[in-house]
């Protein structure tokens, strides 16, 4: 790890720098994996860097910035998990005991009752969970999760008001390789509560026996997020500060059912732009 910090004195001024800290780090990794019988030892090498630097420009602006790379190799869970037998499990809306609940119960049994569904005596057997649904399994093909990264912000401190700080930052975050359990949900052509559930998958299709197929692939665009925070010291003991997080309101982007799935998206796009107030004290 690395760590310089540069403030000039009256001798040896720099324009435009009234002070430079710049810290990084690089780390090697190897990793072996002592697996099961039948499977080959599995080796993986990644590098992994840091680097961050603040930039006081002069007494009242500064710019930080930090880059980044991440690494993470599969579990044993992910790569050997032997199959396990998966059962279908849940509350079937067309099922006599739940045809009467949902946000619109008319509309859940008449949509039912165009499925030829006697929804006065249908019994489901997923609702009893005793279909099959599959099988569990480990992927031994999975290859290592990696993650590059960057931010970049703006510290403004007036002198024209003691106290006051505006930061405004912007986070870049991408994904490669995540790693993560697929899902399938299936809904017939008519829309039970009027929901419109499909496949995650993104390109898929359905052979004669039912069995889908297709590319079930997790790669979404790299996400980025906007913060704004205003703090201002009212004493040596208290301060206060307002936070405006996802500053832009960043939705998920169009392959959002996919990203979703994957757990692609974080707090910021699933609760949109969001405001807080905190105060600090010392006693």
């Amino acid at each position: 790890m690395f760590k310089k910090d540069y403030s000039p004195n009256q001798d040896n001024k720099i324009s435009f720098v009234q002070s430079f800290e710049f810290s990084g780090a690089y780390r090697i990794q190897d990793f072996t994996t002592n697996v099961p019988a039948g499977f080959d030892n599995r080796t993986t090498d990644a590098d992994v860097y840091q680097a961050s630097l603040k930039w006081g420009v002069n007494n009242d602006l500064a710019i930080r910035a930090t880059l980044a790379s991440a690494f993470r190799n599969p579990s044993i869970n992910e790569l050997f998990q032997p199959e396990q037998q998966s059962f279908i499990n849940g509350a079937d809306p067309c099922d006599s005991r739940t045809v009467g609940l949902g946000p619109n119960p008319s509309v859940r049994k008449a949509n039912c009752e165009s499925l030829g569904i006697d929804t006065t005596t249908f019994v489901s057997d997923i609702q009893d969970g005793t279909i099959s649904g599959g099988l569990i399994s480990g992927n031994p093909d999975l290859e290592p999760e990696t993650n590059d990264s960057y931010s970049i912000g703006l510290i403004y401190t007036p002198d024209y008001v003691e106290g006051l700080q505006i930061a405004v930052d912007y986070y870049n975050l991408e994904i490669e390789d995540f790693l993560v359990s697929h899902r399938m949900r299936w809904q017939d052509a008519v829309k039970i509560d009027s929901l419109d559930q499909t496949l995650y998958s993104a390109n898929y299709t359905e052979d004669a026996d039912g069995v889908y197929s297709g590319s079930f692939g997790n790669k979404t665009d790299a996400r980025f997020i906007h913060d704004l925070s205003v703090s201002y010291t009212i004493t040596e003991s208290a301060s206060v500060q307002v936070n405006l997080q996802n500053l832009l309101d960043r939705k998920p982007d169009g392959a959002g059912t996919i990203g979703f799935a994957a757990g692609h998206f974080g707090l910021d796009e699933r609760l949109g732009r969001r405001f807080s107030v905190r105060f600090n004290a010392k006693f």
